[in-house]
C-alpha cells in the first residue's frame, strides 16, 4: 500500500479529538434543529473541515514516500485555513440579542446563549485541532533545521490569513484557490483592508499557537 494505515490514530489524545469532534457534529445538528437555525448546524460541517488536517497530518506522519509527503503536504496548506475559520464566525453574534438596551438592560434569552456557547467551544477546539495537526507535521521533520521551521510556520500563517480572507469575504473554500481570476481583483479592490486583515489574522494565529501548543514539547526540541 502507498498510504501506510494511520497507526497513530490508536493514540489516545488523537482518538478523543475524533470523537469530540464528531459528538460536536452530532451536536450541531440536533441543536441547530431545535433551535431551527442554520448558523449552528453549519458549524457542523465547518468542523468537519477543521478535522481535516489532523487526518492529513497523521496520513503524512505514517508515509514513507517522499513523493506522496509532498502531495500531502500541499492538501495540508490547503486545508489548514479551515481549521482556524471558525474563529472569524463570531461575527455572526451581531444577528444575536444579548442586550435589549445597551449597557444595563440584558435580554434573557437562553437561546443566544446556547449559540454564544456552541460557537465558543467550536472555535477554541477546531483551534487545539489545527496547532495539533501542524505539531504532528513538524516532529516529521526531523532533519530541517528550527529557524527554517520558523519561517515556514509563518508562510502557513500568512496563506492560511489570505485564505481565509478569501473564504470570509469572496465565499470561496480551500479548494477554490486556483479561482485567480476572481481573487486577485477583489485583493487589489480592498488591499489596505486586505493588509490589515492579514496582520490582525497573522497575529491571532500565532497567539492560538502560543496558547494550544504543548509545552512538554517545546518547538526547538521538536526533531
Amino acid at each position: 500500500m502507498l498510504i501506510k494505515p494511520l497507526s497513530c490514530m490508536n493514540d489516545l489524545k488523537n482518538k478523543s479529538l475524533y470523537l469530540a469532534a464528531v459528538t460536536y457534529v452530532i451536536i450541531s445538528i440536533i441543536l441547530g434543529m431545535i433551535l431551527n437555525n442554520g448558523l449552528v448546524i453549519f458549524l457542523g460541517w465547518n468542523m468537519i473541515l477543521a478535522t481535516v488536517p489532523l487526518v492529513l497530518s497523521q496520513i503524512y506522519a505514517n508515509q514513507k514516500s517522499k513523493f506522496l509527503k509532498i502531495g500531502i503536504a500541499f492538501l495540508f496548506i490547503i486545508f489548514f485555513p479551515n481549521a482556524v475559520y471558525i474563529m472569524t464566525d463570531f461575527i455572526h453574534f451581531q444577528n444575536y440579542s444579548f442586550f435589549y438596551d445597551y449597557p444595563n438592560i440584558y435580554a434573557y434569552l437562553i437561546e443566544d446563549w446556547l449559540v454564544f456557547a456552541h460557537l465558543v467551544i467550536g472555535a477554541l477546539f477546531s483551534s487545539k485541532i489545527a496547532i495539533k495537526s501542524l505539531q504532528i507535521l513538524l516532529s516529521q521533520m526531523k532533519e530541517v533545521k528550527i529557524f527554517i521551521k520558523v519561517i515556514g510556520i509563518n508562510i502557513l500563517f500568512i496563506l492560511s490569513s489570505s485564505a481565509i480572507y478569501i473564504g470570509r469575504f469572496m465565499r470561496l473554500n480551500s479548494w477554490e484557490f486556483y479561482k485567480l481570476n476572481r481573487i486577485f481583483p477583489d485583493i487589489f479592490n480592498h488591499f489596505k483592508f486586505f493588509i490589515a486583515f492579514i496582520f490582525i489574522l497573522f497575529t491571532l494565529h500565532w497567539l492560538i499557537f502560543f496558547v494550544f501548543y504543548e509545552k512538554k514539547e517545546p518547538l526547538a526540541q521538536i526533531k
